[in-house]
């Protein structure tokens, strides 16, 4: 839905979206420095943690946006917010696997063999996460594109209608 908006408008709903990339940005950064700092299982879960800032902070806003914001800001903002569901998919298959790695490591003898497939459900498992931080890259930057192009997915519009006037 093309919304025939205020320029002015632009630069709020772009920073929802420029947001959610220096958010992945930091992701793809904090992950791989807790690792070579040998922090172990909690470096993996740290990043995700500092994710987890991110999206409060999108929320936040989110709501605060729904009672006195543009509609036009406060719909990109909302768009944003959905799109880290996929990211939330991604963190739960990480620590899924991080779960099954760190059971595995204290029910095997850590001299056995076999303690090294821990270590390979460790590796593997972070996968799901990096897979979604590159999926997440693409869909934010055709958000981006359409608040320039002043868009609104047709979706949105039907769940948050916008106010009278507003076309």
């Amino acid at each position: 839905m093309v919304v025939d908006t205020d320029d002015t408008l632009i630069r709020p709903a772009k920073a929802a979206h420029e947001l959610f990339m220096v958010n992945l940005g930091t992701l793809l950064l904090l992950g791989p420095m807790a690792i070579f700092l040998g922090i172990g299982r909690m470096g993996i879960v740290l990043p995700i943690l500092v994710s987890l800032l991110f999206i409060l902070y999108t929320w936040i806003r989110s709501l605060s946006l729904a009672r006195s914001g543009p509609w036009f800001v406060h719909v990109h903002w909302r768009l944003a917010l959905r799109n880290y569901r996929l990211l939330a998919i991604g963190f739960a298959m990480t620590l899924l696997f991080l779960l099954i790695s760190w059971t595995l490591e204290r029910s095997l003898d850590p001299h056995s063999p076999t303690h090294f497939l821990a270590v390979a459900l460790t590796r593997i498992g972070v996968m799901p996460t990096i897979i979604m931080i590159f999926a997440c890259f693409v869909i934010e930057n055709g958000a981006l594109n359409q608040v320039l192009r002043h868009e609104v997915p047709d979706r949105l519009a039907n769940t948050y209608p916008p106010p009278p006037g507003v076309r």
